[in-house]
């Protein structure tokens, strides 16, 4: 079975958690942080903007693995196909 790894950089201090892509994760925004959801070949993936969220979905597309909600001041910032971290930033 895949497992996954999301790590989530705030203030330079980073956190992973491992996942099974069986169960969906949803999680809420936080102001400053980045997002990286990282497969296990150590492949970092591209996730797809869904309105002010953020979601990374299974290789065959159907069910998203994780998805980053962000409301109110946050806003996430669009991500690069490079890999580049989504970043949460405040609406001005």
């Amino acid at each position: 079975m895949k497992v996954y790894t999301l790590k989530t950089t705030i203030n330079g201090h980073s956190t992973v958690q491992k996942l099974n892509p069986a169960q969906a994760v949803k999680i809420q925004a936080q102001a400053g942080a980045q997002y990286e959801l990282i497969d296990e070949t150590g492949a970092v993936l591209t996730p797809m903007r869904e309105g002010n969220s953020l979601k990374w979905l299974l290789p065959d597309g159907s069910e998203p693995i994780v998805w980053i909600e962000s409301y109110g001041e946050q806003v996430l910032m669009p991500v690069a196909s490079s890999g580049e971290m989504a970043t949460p930033v405040a609406q001005t």
